[in-house]
């Protein structure tokens, strides 16, 4: 398991500012959960078999399709119950069958 620095990992300024100012959409949910747990945009990527791009996108209020939406469902409520960006992602790898 990789272990987050939140301090050298954290989104940028501008990315927490457009994220916070987002209205509220499946993906902007997830992207706050990530944002303030300091859950790398490339975990989300992975877990959710989307590009990074696209979950930006998402972070940033972009419609999720129904070919993700089950996923990032999923991995929203385990980040929403998360206190650690470590939990988070244990309890998604378990989930989803990954590996970190």
């Amino acid at each position: 398991m990789k272990s987050y620095n939140i301090d050298t990992m954290a989104y940028r300024e501008r990315t927490k500012e457009l994220v916070k100012a987002t209205p509220l959409t499946l993906g902007s949910r997830l992207g706050r959960r990530a944002v303030y747990l300091g859950v790398p945009v490339v975990d989300l990527a992975r877990l959710t078999g989307a590009t990074r791009k696209t979950c930006y996108n998402w972070m940033f209020g972009g419609f999720v399709i129904p070919a993700y939406r089950d996923r990032v469902e999923a991995l929203y409520e385990i980040l929403k119950e998360s206190k650690t960006p470590e939990e988070a992602l244990r309890r998604a790898n378990k989930k989803f069958g990954k590996t970190s």
